[in-house]
């Protein structure tokens, strides 16, 4: 019993001068550093805990930085088959692309020939704005049906489809153009009120009397029946 007494003894006295030894090493490392020995035993706080403490008592968080380097727009394709005696330069004039993007974006070499049914990229380019529009240039020989005919006339760059538009007067008549184009500024068509067979610059209405009588308006309307021109005879 006294033997288990004295260990224990033993064993406060060695706790308690641990405990000393240790609060004299930090109370010198302490002083060495010009810290308080109140601060001994304190916590520090990260900067992203005091941050969101500071959010939740209603101070103001910092904004948010933007973001750099945003995503670019996936560039967009189509696939060609190719064909017998095609060649990059044909492919690459026909889609408007140039050989040297045709060459990198499919992993060729110059020289390297193509062979039928291989399949290629093509990038998709988007379509200018056309700012083609159409009007009625004028009406010929109103009223003799050997010469009358109204003119057509694109200005400006780009394509328009006319089929599927009317001519049209003010007593009911109405003239529907199958289908045809016209791509380029100053292209047009004629319409004749007489028969005959239709050609790419020159339409026929095949009627047996002359329609157009000086004073009254012709108008154009496209498919969807919106007017696109307009001219009074003269």
């Amino acid at each position: 019993m006294n033997n288990w007494k004295r260990l224990v003894y033993y064993l406060l006295i060695n706790v308690i001068v641990s405990a000393c030894t240790i609060l004299v090493v930090l109370f010198a490392w302490e002083r060495a550093h010009n810290r308080s020995p109140q601060d001994l035993f304190s916590f520090s706080i990260p900067d992203a805990l005091s941050a969101n403490a500071a959010g939740e008592t209603g101070s103001t968080p910092e904004a948010v930085q933007p973001v750099e380097n945003a995503p670019q727009a996936v560039p967009e394709f189509t696939v060609y088959q190719v064909k017998e005696y095609d060649t990059f330069e044909s492919i690459a004039q026909a889609f408007g692309v140039t050989v040297e993007e045709l060459i990198s974006i499919n992993g060729f070499t110059a020289d390297q020939p193509l062979g039928p049914g291989e399949a290629l990229l093509i990038p998709v380019r988007e379509e200018p704005a056309s700012t083609a529009s159409v009007e009625i240039a004028a009406v010929l020989g109103a009223g003799d049906l050997a010469t009358e005919r109204v003119q057509i006339r694109q200005s400006g760059a780009g394509e328009v489809s006319l089929a599927g538009w009317r001519l049209e007067d003010g007593s009911g008549n109405s003239f529907l153009f199958p289908a045809l184009e016209l791509t380029r500024d100053g292209a047009q068509v004629e319409v004749y009120t007489k028969a005959g067979v239709n050609t790419p610059g020159t339409l026929y209405w095949n009627l047996g009397q002359a329609v157009w009588q000086s004073g009254e308006t012709v108008y154009l309307r496209d498919e969807q029946g919106v007017l696109r021109a307009q001219l009074q005879v003269p």
